[in-house]
């Protein structure tokens, strides 16, 4: 009688086990990530409010918030460098197996943190205007965001997807608050607010509820309660009334600058909210992935030794009929073949495929409308909020959803020859 195969003997048992340490190999790079944007969400913030304290200390001629701005600059290199230290650590010293569109993603941003130097010293010497400085931050932001996006895309784990999903819809919610907060802040500085200023932090408005909408799909109730709670503080409500004074301004009416430090803290006061909840998200995100890969290896240790069980009894896989329909009704049968053991983790990977296809869908359509955006801001010389404007307008008029419009804006763009005029 044939001795019964041992692991190491059976190639069947082993490229079980590969299949197993290839899922927690994944999940341990999970946890890398999951370490790395959580310092793009620290740096994020800590630009947000640079961007917005520059602004009043452009737009009052440097008289508003100077101070504050050094030491925000301060704190900002300390995010950077961290960051810095995070992408290599894990991207570079390490060997990984992450996408050339996360590379890339993490080159634009480098080479946009080297640039921080020349703009911050543009701003000292008063030869930058306050809107091309914000537009300069705004695009770092998104670069950051970017490497986000690339990074939940790369995920393949839907409780870890999910949570990642739920953070960057977030982040980008509250980056779309910060752009409020450094418009705005333009605004009351100078004393008077332009129509297109005031459709723009409209526009931004929307935007922010559009992301934290896509955010609640994805969050916990814990989550969700944590966002309604801050949306009821009194300082929101507070400027919610800052808002609406702006609303309701006449074309050329005048404002007293002075509101503008009201204006920055309490928006500021309700982004730093917003960073509460988002270090919850990001710590929920890296306690996710932990608790998976916990999970996962010891599934593993008490899979291999059920192979064991198995490859001692030495059932055959091809005559075993009766033997793995019982088994696979009974899952503490330490009868169970090498077929179900198979059967069992193909099924579950069938089912990670099924349940990842929301968020990579929810990726997907914010990839697409983000490309459509940039198509536009560089065939027709528009900003990310015109830009959106536009897509949002013709969604609107053609009863499209944006993700079906910003494809096919993508359509034309790659089949037919550009026009240069606005349409």
């Amino acid at each position: 009688m044939k001795p019964p195969a041992s692991l190491s003997d059976s190639l069947t048992a082993r490229f079980y086990l590969a299949s197993r340490q290839a899922e927690i190999q994944s999940l341990r790079a999970l946890v890398s990530t999951c370490e790395v944007v959580t310092c793009i969400c620290r740096l994020i913030h800590e630009l947000q409010k640079e961007r917005g304290l520059t602004n009043v200390v452009l737009a009052s001629g440097g008289v508003l918030l100077t101070e504050k701005r050094l030491d925000q600059i301060a704190r900002g290199e300390e995010a950077a460098a961290a960051l810095r230290s995070s992408l290599e650590e894990h991207y570079l010293e390490v060997e990984c197996a992450v996408s050339a569109r996360l590379y890339t993603s993490i080159a634009h941003v480098m080479q946009g943190l080297d640039d921080l130097g020349r703009l911050r010293q543009e701003v000292n010497e008063g030869n930058i205007e306050a809107s091309t400085m914000t537009n300069a931050f705004s695009r770092l932001i998104a670069g950051l965001l970017s490497v986000v996006t690339e990074a939940a895309d790369s995920a393949g784990d839907p409780a870890v997807s999910r949570a990642l999903v739920a953070l960057l819809n977030f982040t980008q919610g509250k980056e779309y608050a910060g752009q409020e907060r450094a418009w705005a802040a333009i605004g009351f500085a100078s004393g008077h607010f332009e129509q297109d200023l005031k459709q723009r932090l409209q526009d931004l408005k929307d935007a922010q509820s559009r992301a934290i909408d896509v955010f609640g799909q994805f969050c916990d109730a814990g989550q969700a309660e944590a966002w309604g709670a801050l949306e009821q503080a009194p300082f929101v409500k507070e400027l919610g009334k800052l808002r609406r004074v702006v609303e309701q301004l006449d074309a050329g009416a005048t404002i007293s600058p002075s509101i503008s430090e009201v204006w920055y803290e309490l928006a500021t006061q309700r982004i730093d909210g917003m960073q509460v909840i988002e270090t919850g998200l990001t710590d929920f995100l890296v306690d996710v992935c932990q608790s998976r890969v916990n999970e996962a290896m010891q599934t593993l240790d008490q899979q291999r030794l059920t192979l064991e069980k198995v490859l001692e009894s030495g059932p055959s896989i091809l005559l075993e009929g009766e033997l793995a329909s019982q088994a696979s009704h009974d899952s503490s049968s330490t009868e169970r073949s090498l077929y179900c053991l198979l059967q069992e983790q193909a099924d579950h990977l069938n089912r990670v495929s099924r349940q990842l296809e929301e968020a990579r869908e929810a990726l997907a359509e914010r990839k697409q409308v983000e490309r459509a955006k940039s198509l536009l801001m560089n065939k027709l010389g528009l900003t990310e909020e015109e830009a959106f404007r536009k897509i949002q307008k013709r969604a609107m008029s053609s009863n499209l959803r944006l993700v079906d419009v910003a494809r096919i804006l993508i359509e034309a763009a790659t089949s037919a020859p550009s026009k240069d005029k606005r349409q």
